[in-house]
């Protein structure tokens, strides 16, 4: 498989594009990344991948654990 060009790379993350991932993960009936992204490929921009789709869904979740970390901290303080 070729190197994607640099363009492609680093591709911000539409608004649209995190509400359908989210939405589709937290459905009951998830199978996949794969899945979400074939199911909704007009959604997602032309670079994204599977593996993609989950490496930004665990750094979504990675990020919202954080903050509600700290807002927990910072309330028994």
């Amino acid at each position: 498989m070729a190197a994607l060009p640099a363009a492609l790379k680093r591709v911000v993350w539409s608004e649209k594009e995190v509400q359908v991932l989210l939405t589709e993960v937290a459905k009951e009936g998830f199978q996949s990344f794969q899945h979400v992204l074939e199911q909704n490929r007009a959604i997602f921009h032309s670079s994204r991948t599977a593996r993609s789709l989950e490496a930004h869904y665990r750094k979504i979740k990675r990020k919202s654990e954080l903050e509600a970390a700290a807002q927990n901290s910072g309330a028994n303080t």
